[in-house]
């Protein structure tokens, strides 16, 4: 979808680190998952708020 959007013009490059969430996404949520790196939650939050605020924006647009 990123790639999609990227084609098309749009500046996603704030979003892509938002993707190596995506195989760990439920393990991320719980304190109890063991990682090399320490998870960044209040980084990764306003990450994710950024990213809902772009695709609010772009659903405006359409």
């Amino acid at each position: 979808m990123l790639a999609a959007l990227a084609a098309a013009g749009q500046d996603i490059a704030t979003l892509w680190p938002l993707t190596d969430l995506t195989p760990f996404a439920v393990q991320l949520r719980y304190d109890e998952f063991e990682s090399d790196t320490p998870l960044d939650r209040p980084s990764v939050e306003a990450d994710i708020a950024a990213l809902v605020a772009y695709a609010e924006r772009l659903v405006q647009r359409a």
